[in-house]
């Protein structure tokens, strides 16, 4: 069993909307080209690096529907392409594990001008696809002792939040850094104390559309002791 330590926060959408669904959407279909070199020059060590483009036929993304309430719709099209790098080494007890993925997404979606009321055509991100992601985890293990512990930082990029149907007025959520800390450590042959912390630095989800802040979740540290039992 586990007690809780601190509040841990259900959640939310930032910017105070419902959603509902859609019985007209398609699935989305896509064709992938991936290349991918790997190296392993030891046990415990590896390097990953790679290049990605995809080309995605009625892409699934939340839009804005004028009011509060917002649902998932099908965009025409969209291309994504970008790469990524990943690196994992042990030191002795001592490890790092890090990645960073760049990903451009494109979709010519189609707006209202709110000052001419005419429809035109706007390049913009997919929705909810970041352009940067950043993870890098160091941890300690000794096996002998039972005994592990990691802390992670990660890192999201600006990201189209929702779609706003009038040119000018999409939502992006602000960039996002996460602090989490988690550990492990036996005791006989059965038992595991065992502790996770998450968003240390009381990161909060701010979005923000045509340079007006319209959502702010204060979104606060969360964390779980507990006991695990194995035969």
């Amino acid at each position: 069993g586990y007690y809780e330590i601190l509040p841990i926060s259900q959640p939310q959408d930032a910017g105070g909307n419902t959603s509902k669904g859609n019985p007209e959407l398609q699935h989305t279909t896509a064709d992938n080209f991936d290349l991918r070199y790997e190296f392993f020059p030891k046990a415990n060590q590896q390097f990953f690096i790679g290049g990605f483009y995809k080309k995605l036929q009625n892409p699934i993304e939340n839009i804005f529907l004028g009011t509060t309430t917002s649902e998932p719709s099908n965009a025409k099209e969209a291309t994504i392409y970008g790469g990524e790098i990943i690196y994992n080494r042990y030191f002795g007890d001592f490890g790092i594990n890090a990645n960073y993925a760049y990903t451009h997404s494109d979709v010519n979606g189609s707006k209202l001008d709110p000052k001419t009321g005419d429809t035109t055509y706007q390049h913009r991100p997919l929705q909810g696809q970041p352009e940067n992601e950043f993870n890098l985890a160091l941890e300690y293990k000794n096996d002998k002792a039972k005994f592990f512990i990691q802390i992670a930082y990660q890192y999201n990029g600006r990201t189209l939040y929702r779609v706003n149907p009038y040119l000018g007025y999409d939502y992006y959520q602000q960039p996002q850094s996460f602090v989490s800390l988690s550990a492990d450590k036996g005791f006989g042959k059965h038992f595991t104390l065992f502790g996770k912390f998450n968003n240390l630095l009381n990161t909060a989800t701010v979005i923000k559309t045509y340079n007006l802040k319209t959502g702010n979740d204060m979104t606060k540290a969360s964390g779980i002791i507990g006991i695990r039992y194995s035969r």
